[in-house]
């Protein structure tokens, strides 16, 4: 068939995209792309003297966006648009040097997308226990929150399960985790035992074979860890949109492989600050048929929970509204909890973060993930999609302005104010959407560019209007942003005054119409936004 043709093409033309002893031919080695990271610094030193090295070194100086591609080495050259963002990127961080919270040698890289999960929190965490029960060497693990309940079960037996399997084979596996404890808990400071088993994790007692330490992370008042990610074996990272917390979210998981996993490593490394004694080396080899082929799906555990008929249909199946609504959003008719992604060849992605900050005020508007929104909203010629919680930061609704007065569509899905009361009460938040995009509205109207604007609201795939997210019904938890059908956003970023200006994201901006494309499909398939997305109020 003309798709098998395809994949044999991409296969039989492709070498091994994980690091080994020479990228793509070049002769350039993993420790040469290394240099000036943490990675590579902190030997025989600690990692905070890396990070100060890192800042007298300031790699980007004097260097240009084609410079700094030149370096990277990749396989093919990023698009003209991923370019222009990436250049407003690389002056952020000549700015501020550690702003991104991962070095900026690495910040450019390249992977593939093997698999997407879009679906309920649990989802996307079961996708996770089964990595982790595969590993063979380290687990490390990222996340806003991690709080007793089903997600937090889920990835408990998950590391019991790891280690029979450690102990099995007579191994010791290590294990890292970080997570927010809030700012009335230490921060950045390791936990005992006794503390992380009130979170749901296990003892050390229940996992005699493996080496697992836990890190709480917090900035100052207002500087939450926000990020979430988790990274196998430095062979595999999943970036996740949800907390480990039991909540009615839509939330998405994208798993990444290839020389990208260098860069989640060193990020892990940058925030965890402590010991590299226990560290795995190298990462492991995979050529591109293998990482396909081999998927993480296979032999998993949950693949008939999880899988649905993949590729997503370009026909969305409406929910009948003379049916009642079901108690699972993953039974709604069409909906598939989990997408393999079509092979394709390593694309250019770039880590873009913000490291945190604990104080009140909205001047922390220097670091790559703002600077990458910004030029998003800058640059666009076409159209910008968002799907976001919240929006309500200054910057954003500027730059959504700034788009539509030049002739770009946006559309935005957000939610029926989600986090309202923290919106709505707190000082200098923004307000709820309910207050906030009327704003917005007001203001495209008066610059006569209205009809460049669409918002709906978060809908259900088994819904056929939106619910207020006070309901506690059905939420969504996604971030993603795209612009112009081709590069996208996406990570712990939301279009919020907090992720603007306050708390510690992962993001990564990806280079590809065909993820693009995929990732767009697939967020419309599972929800019924498009079609039922508007508040009583405007119903049409």
């Amino acid at each position: 068939s003309e798709a098998d043709n395809h994949t044999t093409d991409i296969t039989n033309n492709m070498t091994t995209i994980i690091p080994n002893n020479n990228y793509n031919g070049t002769g350039v080695t993993p420790s040469e792309l290394l240099a000036e990271s943490v990675i590579e610094l902190a030997k025989g030193s600690t990692i905070k003297d890396a990070k100060l090295e890192i800042e007298k070194i300031h790699p980007f100086q004097n260097q240009s966006a084609e410079d700094v591609l030149a370096r990277a080495h990749l396989s093919s050259r990023p698009s003209d648009l991923f370019m222009q963002i990436m250049a407003d990127v690389i002056e952020a961080v000549k700015e501020k040097p550690t702003s991104g919270t991962v070095s900026p040698s690495l910040m450019l890289s390249e992977g593939i997308a093997t698999s997407t999960v879009v679906s309920m929190t649990e989802d996307t965490h079961k996708h996770n226990a089964h990595l982790i029960t595969k590993a063979e060497h380290e687990v490390l693990f990222g996340a806003g929150f991690w709080l007793k309940g089903k997600c937090a079960q889920v990835l408990r037996e998950a590391l019991i399960e790891l280690s029979r399997k450690a102990g099995a084979s007579g191994k010791k596996i290590s294990v890292r985790i970080i997570y927010d404890a809030g700012p009335k808990g230490p921060t950045r400071t390791l936990a005992p035992s006794k503390h992380w088993t009130k979170s749901g994790l296990p003892s050390i007692e229940e996992v005699p074979n493996l080496d697992m330490q836990v890190l709480h992370y917090h900035c100052g008042i207002l500087g939450p860890f926000h990020g979430k990610f988790t990274i196998i074996d430095r062979r595999i990272a999943c970036l996740n949109s949800g907390n480990v917390q039991d909540m009615v979210n839509l939330e998405m998981c994208v798993q990444y492989e290839g020389r990208i996993v260098d860069t989640f490593y060193d990020l892990f490394m940058w925030l965890w600050e402590k010991d590299l004694t226990s560290w795995i080396g190298a990462p492991a080899q995979l050529s591109l048929e293998e990482a396909f082929q081999e998927s993480s799906l296979d032999n998993n555990p949950y693949a008939d929970d999880l899988h649905g008929d993949l590729p997503p249909s370009n026909v969305r199946i409406p929910t009948d509204a003379r049916d009642p609504p079901s108690n699972r959003l993953e039974e709604a008719p069409g909906f598939m909890r989990i997408y393999r992604h079509q092979p394709h060849r390593p694309v250019p992605i770039m880590m873009v973060n913000r490291s945190p900050k604990g104080g009140p005020g909205h001047s922390d508007l220097i670091n790559p993930q703002n600077a990458a929104f910004m030029a998003i909203f800058k640059y666009a010629k076409r159209n910008i999609f968002i799907q976001t919680p919240m929006l309500n930061a200054k910057p954003a609704i500027n730059g959504i302005i700034d788009a539509c007065q030049r002739g770009v569509k946006v559309t935005a899905w957000v939610c029926w104010n989600y986090d309202g009361a923290k919106e709505k009460y707190v000082p200098f938040q923004g307000g709820e959407n309910t207050q906030s995009i009327p704003k917005l509205i007001r203001k495209l109207e008066k610059a006569g560019v209205r009809d460049n604007f669409t918002v709906k609201w978060y809908t259900g795939k088994d819904r056929t209007a939106p619910v207020p997210a006070e309901k506690k019904d059905r939420n969504c938890h996604v971030k993603y942003l795209s612009v112009d059908d081709e590069v996208v956003m996406t990570g712990s970023g939301n279009h919020d005054t907090q992720t603007w200006f306050h708390s510690m994201e992962v993001n990564v901006l990806v280079d590809s119409k065909q993820l693009a494309a995929e990732w767009k499909q697939y967020l419309e398939n599972n929800q019924n936004t498009d079609m039922y997305g508007y508040l009583p109020s405007e119903a049409k």
